[in-house]
């Protein structure tokens, strides 16, 4: 984030909410494309997706600037 801030750390949970395990990093570990806001829509692309201890999830923020203001 701008200014050296960063937001509240994440929570990782699994799909019943309950925290998620850790566990030792795949040796086949990929990177996940989730597009924001696609057209201007309040929602991700894809709406779901399946990762794996290791795997990255890349956001990228698709609609013109915003503001939490």
């Amino acid at each position: 984030m701008p200014g050296g801030k960063s937001g509240p750390p994440l929570r990782i949970v699994d799909q019943n909410g309950r925290p998620a395990v850790s566990g030792v990093p795949s040796a086949t570990s990929t990177t996940v494309d989730v597009t924001v806001a696609p057209g201007g829509t309040l929602t991700f692309d894809p709406s779901t997706v399946n990762i794996s201890v290791g795997d990255t999830v890349r956001w990228t923020w698709a609609f013109g600037g915003h503001s939490v203001t």
